[in-house]
């Protein structure tokens, strides 16, 4: 992507990434708490980075197994966002 900011343009660089919304039956949201040195602690779903010729859902399913050692199907898409 390329953005104008006056006289210039800055090119953004594109990160793929497949996040998961993991609920059990109690309707309870798994999250992780992040903590960086470089910026406030915060809290997100599981998911990263697609590798090179990976999918979005197969990109889910390996991180869902990373983060958590599940070995679950991946359920379907609920958003796409640029």
């Amino acid at each position: 992507m390329t953005y104008s900011l006056g006289d210039s343009e800055v090119r953004m660089q594109v990160r793929r990434s497949s996040r998961l919304f993991i609920v059990d039956a109690d309707g309870r949201l798994l999250l992780f708490l992040y903590k960086d040195e470089h910026e406030a602690p915060f809290w997100a779903t599981a998911g990263g980075e697609l590798q090179p010729g990976e999918s979005y859902a197969d990109a889910a399913a390996r991180e869902l197994y990373e983060e958590t050692g599940l070995t679950l199907q991946v359920g379907k898409l609920l958003k796409e966002r640029d």
